[in-house]
């Protein structure tokens, strides 16, 4: 009998697979409209700022040989990289995708690159299915840029601009897909395009924000003056009277008939709105994954949870942190260590955690090993530590590297008997 089920696993690791990718990410809202509630709700763009910066606050260059680690810090400084990744988690949290298009010159040896707008980018899609279009290889056709009424195809190959090809594969640039990053934080397994944190909440945000816009208006309207007049009150009276109440002031002094009565309107009672108002902007954070306690100072939230809450988030930010560098020196990096022409181990970057406490509790945890004699110190550590706090590390690496040369090992530490 024929073995079919070999026959399958084969196929696969010969094509790459054997099911096309489906795409689930769908009937997402207009993406104009998410970034229209981004610009005008304060509370969305507290929460996107959140990932920001609990993602991608500092970091640091680790791995590879030392020279070409030195060449990498000093390329994403002159680049401004990590500014360039703080905009792209927006557009993660807005569209779901952050694009890039690196643009390499291999004369000078240098890699440029900007943003894309989400909006006008997307995989080569089957015109029937609209799954991502596959080789026979089983890795995706390409890319489709619109702009306008022209259209960029950028494949293996060539790059084609409404159907005239303009640029062609090379030597030192065999595959041209290479020139389009693409970064997701958020999705489905076989799905291309990442999920859009501000589709999940959209419905949410503007429930609340129309609630939000009724209890302001009716405040407004709340605390207006109210005339009565007797009904023998003459028109030019009337005029008068509504002439001098419109410009009133606490410093005016006006002297009525006793059939002229004046008030003001009742404040309407609020309470059940508000709560509405709280259960929304919950919702909201829910669905965000940010803790409101740390946006609101509402008083509604104990010291000790909110904490809880706080270290939770960061605790949430750490494996973004870790998928989001992973795409970087995969995307970025690699396509740097090609314009190069390097074959050396390519370093990684490390995003730095935000929160003091957390690197309070951090750094007691390492000080009580110490102490205990479970860590023994060597420059390597060292260097790591310094790093972690974006301090100067010059002399530890050149003292690691004669550590490294001469193969030598940390003293044995001993036991310290002193209180954490």
């Amino acid at each position: 009998p024929r073995d079919y089920y070999h026959e399958i696993i084969g196929l696969a690791e010969e094509t790459g697979g054997v099911v096309p990718s489906g795409e689930r990410i769908t009937g997402l809202p207009d993406p104009a409209k998410i970034e229209t509630l981004y610009r005008s709700d304060p509370l969305f763009w507290s929460m996107v700022q959140e990932y920001v910066y609990g993602i991608a606050s500092d970091y640091f260059i680790e791995g590879g040989e030392e020279e070409d680690r030195r060449r990498l810090e000093k390329w994403c400084r002159d680049k401004g990289l990590i500014f360039t990744i703080q905009d792209g988690i927006v557009d993660i949290c807005l569209h779901g995708n952050f694009w890039l298009e690196l643009i390499p010159d291999y004369k000078r040896k240098d890699l440029s690159f900007k943003c894309i707008n989400p909006q006008n980018i997307d995989y080569i899609r089957e015109t029937s299915t609209q799954n991502v279009k596959l080789l026979d290889d089983g890795t995706f056709e390409g890319y489709e840029v619109r702009s306008g009424m022209k259209k960029l195809y950028i494949r293996k190959d060539r790059i084609e601009l409404d159907g005239k090809t303009v640029v062609t594969s090379s030597r030192n640039e065999p595959d041209l897909r290479t020139r389009i990053a693409h970064f997701k934080l958020f999705g489905f397994g076989e799905s291309y395009l990442g999920l859009s944190l501000g589709a999940l909440i959209y419905k949410t945000a503007i429930v609340r924000l129309n609630i939000a816009d009724m209890v302001g208006e009716s405040a407004f309207r709340g605390g207006g003056l109210f005339v009565k007049l007797p009904r023998d009150a003459s028109q030019q009276t009337r005029e008068e009277l509504k002439k001098d109440l419109k410009n009133v002031t606490r410093r005016n002094i006006f002297l009525f008939d006793e059939r002229i009565q004046l008030g003001t309107l009742p404040y309407p009672d609020i309470r059940g709105q508000a709560d509405l108002l709280y259960y929304f902007a919950d919702e909201m954070a829910a669905g965000m994954r940010v803790p409101l306690c740390l946006l609101m100072l509402a008083g509604r939230t104990a010291r000790g949870e909110r904490d809880v809450m706080a270290i939770k988030f960061e605790l949430n930010m750490k494996p973004l942190q870790e998928r989001l560098a992973f795409q970087i020196r995969e995307k970025i990096f690699r396509k740097l260590w090609e314009v190069w022409g390097l074959k050396s181990e390519i370093p990684r970057i490390v995003f730095a955690e935000r929160a003091p406490f957390l690197k309070l509790s951090k750094s007691r945890r390492i000080a009580t090993l110490a102490r205990r004699g479970l860590i023994r110190w060597d420059p390597e550590l060292e260097k790591r530590l310094r790093q972690e706090e974006g301090l100067p590390y010059q002399f530890v690496q050149k003292q690691l590297d004669e550590w490294i040369e001469k193969e030598r090992e940390p003293e044995e530490g001993r036991e310290v008997d002193v209180e954490a």
